[in-house]
């Protein structure tokens, strides 16, 4: 996404205030409520058409918000085509991630009212996912327009932090209004990033599938959570086409955990060594031992 198009995606983390008429600051309040749920479970994708955006962004309750200083329908194509940018949507809405620098992405958040609370949460948290175990990202940065208590609600939730206000940060009727600037480590996500536990335990329920396979047993280890978070935080970035990525945050906890750690010994097919075993992974995410130790 180019810096001009910028004026057309006016939306942090948790965009989307109430449409003319409705009862704004009660309306957000009951919404910010149902963020603090647990989140619905959401279908997201990648799109390199914009169809499906484009129909989220001129529906009337988000228009007026996202439009920016331009006026007219919105049609987002050529940042749907380009592939530099990543445009994750579900059923009622999705985010468009466009790269600041290598390893920093800006999130835009884009959702119709039928999708607002938690089914948002449950959006935004597969995004986040997809982003971070699927993509260079480091970090990624949203802004927060003044007053927009949505936006401030859910960007807490997934542990945003405030960098600064930037006072012209934001179109809004157009005028420029001020936007705090909040980010998201990956250092900071993948501590409490939820699923990233139960992917550890599905890993080391396969791996101990693929050793009965070969007819032994793995050495058994203490169960340990932490652990469980670090190597499902791993196998969804490897499974996810970043590998090294995925060796170089395994190995800044296994090093201080007195954990082992893994090699990629190959590219294509994947195969990563884990010491105990060789793991080949599946196009499917799924994985085969040829040998085990």
């Amino acid at each position: 996404m180019k810096r001009g198009d910028a004026g057309r995606v006016q939306a942090g983390l948790g965009q989307t205030m109430a449409s003319p008429g409705e009862p704004r600051r009660a309306l957000a309040r009951e919404e910010v409520a149902d963020q603090q749920r647990p989140p619905q479970s959401v279908h997201i994708e990648r799109q390199f058409d914009a169809e499906r955006l484009n129909n989220v962004l001129n529906h009337e309750s988000v228009y007026q918000f996202v439009h920016g200083a331009p006026v007219g329908k919105m049609d987002l194509t050529a940042v749907a085509q380009d592939h530099a940018n990543v445009v994750l949507m579900g059923e009622h809405g999705g985010m468009i991630f466009n790269p600041i620098q290598a390893g920093i992405w800006e999130a835009h958040t884009h959702v119709v009212p039928e999708g607002r609370g938690k089914w948002a949460v449950g959006m935004a948290t597969e995004c986040l996912k997809w982003m971070f175990c699927r993509t260079n990202a480091l970090e990624i940065i949203t802004r927060l327009p003044k007053g927009n208590i949505r936006a401030k609600a859910l960007a807490r939730r997934f542990g945003f932090r405030p960098m600064f206000v930037n006072p012209r940060g934001w179109i809004m009727d157009h005028q420029l209004v001020p936007a705090e600037i909040v980010s998201l480590t990956i250092q900071e996500w993948m501590t409490s990033a939820p699923s990233l536990v139960e992917a550890g335990e599905v890993f080391h329920r396969r791996l101990a599938e693929e050793f009965a396979r070969h007819g032994k047993m793995e050495k058994p280890h203490p169960d340990d959570a932490t652990h469980d978070r670090f190597a499902g935080l791993a196998f969804e970035m490897a499974a996810g086409g970043q590998p090294f990525k995925a060796q170089v945050f395994y190995h800044r906890f296994a090093a201080v955990a007195d954990y082992l750690p893994f090699v990629v010994i190959n590219e294509s097919p994947l195969t990563i060594d884990i010491q105990s075993a060789i793991l080949i992974i599946k196009p499917d995410g799924d994985f085969w031992c040829p040998v085990v130790r």
